[in-house]
């Protein structure tokens, strides 16, 4: 990549292999430009760190942006109503002294087995959205299509999948990296304030019709713990994102060293992997690491779990109780001995994420091979803890566990400059693609099963004439 007088390169590897062509110093491909032809042209936004792809029109980005944000309002509305029916019922269960709500058969018996499925088919999600996003890993056709349509359900806080970059103003004095930072944060707000308000409003409607005493805010503040509840929820789902967004602060990349005449280098020091125009510590990049990124990532990383454990272990004595239901979806899935487990899943997501934020760093066959060791560990230790309180809870834990680890293990076969690729050609990567894509959708239908089999369908029925009989209403009016 550099060169000095008497024609000696020093040689820097591309991030992106596709990205530099060859034939001199700074030559990058069409769409690639900058330092280690690490940024975009004009007309290309950035999908991943070091690759780009080429702007699809403006309507079209924000249609599929505000279409995953409604994907992940629906899903978390699913999640919190089955999380607190289940947590009414085992409530109730305690009060009475009769068997948790687990064991017990009816409607609650329902509505907990489709909260067990939920929460794990969450984490099996958010570590295969880890596993997606590693970087320099060319996942073949059979596989890349499943793992874009994940990428695009969490792609609400993670704007640079659909290439947002594309719609921003790039006239603006605030830097292109900086504003897909600011959308990451205020995503996942967006959406909770959404919720929390579609909840405030059926508040209010409810107290109208039934003629509630003290009126919508006497309503309002029955209905508190369900605010509650999305909130955490909302937080939970999207935390691997918001982790990625912290670290990614401190991708740095190292290009050249210092060096003495009469050699000379073009890029001196280390650059920030979202900008490699942007010398790391230097200009905006030290005020957003230490003004937000080194706040985030002790908030995320250890205030959050110690938090959590602070806060469960003080009330670990009443958490069946009608006061702590808003908190039910950190314990109610585990034993009471391992309240405390849902710290430890947001310390296992930290690492998982950190290696795969800074896998270009490590050397894509490292990180790769870091973050299946990791993923493993994580399946071993849930294994031999056996924190969750339900043998379904339990059974949908180890098999996500096992099909992402299975995934970041098949990555290794698709590295661009593996022994595998070289060897044995791309037919074997379709046919492993194939294999893995079965395995992962196999796991999908036997959650769809659980929940489809686990549904109250005279309630389904009676919802959806309910809904349909107000519609009718609506549109007579």
């Amino acid at each position: 990549m550099n060169i000095n007088a008497s024609a000696v390169y020093f040689l820097c590897r591309c991030k992106n292999p596709d990205a530099c062509p060859g034939g001199g110093s700074g030559v990058c491909a069409d769409r690639y430009k900058s330092i280690l032809c690490g940024s975009c042209s004009p007309g290309w936004g950035k999908s991943r760190s070091f690759h780009c792809r080429k702007c699809g029109s403006t309507a079209a980005v924000i249609i599929l942006y505000i279409l995953a944000g409604l994907a992940t309002l629906v899903f978390a509305k699913i999640l919190c109503y089955f999380t607190l029916k289940t947590a009414a019922a085992r409530s109730a269960s305690a009060a009475n002294m009769l068997p948790s709500a687990g064991g017990s058969t009816g409607q609650s018996g329902k509505q907990a087995a489709v909260s067990e499925v939920l929460k794990p088919f969450l984490l099996y999600l958010q570590c295969l959205w880890v596993v997606a996003t590693l970087h320099g890993v060319e996942w073949p056709a059979t596989l890349s299509g499943p793992l874009q349509a994940l990428t695009w359900f969490f792609s609400a806080s993670t704007p640079q999948t659909l290439g947002i970059e594309c719609v921003m103003n790039t006239t603006s004095k605030v830097p292109i990296p900086v504003q897909v930072f600011l959308i990451s944060m205020f995503m996942p707000v967006a959406i909770m304030v959404v919720l929390v308000a579609t909840e405030a409003l059926r508040a209010v409607f409810r107290s109208r019709r039934r003629g509630a005493v003290g009126g919508w805010s006497a309503q309002l503040a029955a209905d508190q713990h369900v605010l509650i509840a999305h909130s955490i929820i909302v937080v939970c789902i999207f935390l691997p994102q918001l982790m990625r967004a912290a670290f990614s602060i401190f991708a740095c990349v190292v290009v050249d060293s210092p060096v003495n005449p009469p050699y000379q280098v073009n890029a001196v020091g280390t650059f920030w992997a979202s900008d490699m125009s942007q010398h790391c510590w230097q200009g905006y990049h030290s005020v957003l690491a230490f003004g937000a990124g080194l706040p985030m990532v002790v908030l995320l990383c250890a205030v959050l779990p110690c938090c959590m454990v602070m806060f469960l272990a003080r009330n670990r004595n009443v958490l069946h109780t009608a006061a702590l239901r808003p908190y039910a979806f950190m314990y109610e899935m585990y034993k009471p001995s391992v309240f405390y487990w849902e710290a430890v899943i947001v310390v296992q997501l930290a690492v998982v994420v950190a290696i795969a934020v800074f896998s270009h760093s490590l050397g894509t066959y490292y990180g790769c091979l870091l973050l299946t060791a990791a993923l493993a560990l994580n399946a071993v230790l849930t294994a031999w803890v056996r924190p969750h309180a339900s043998t379904v809870a339990r059974h949908n834990a180890v098999r996500g566990s096992a099909c992402v680890f299975f995934t970041s293990f098949s990555a290794l076969s698709f590295l661009p400059s593996g022994i595998v690729s070289a060897q044995i050609g791309a037919g074997y990567a379709v046919a492993v693609g194939a294999v893995i894509a079965c395995i992962n959708l196999g796991y999908v239908a036997s959650v769809m099963w659980h929940i489809l089999h686990a549904l109250d369908w005279q309630w389904v029925q009676r919802m959806a004439t309910s809904v349909a009989t107000k519609l009718r209403a609506v549109f007579k009016k």
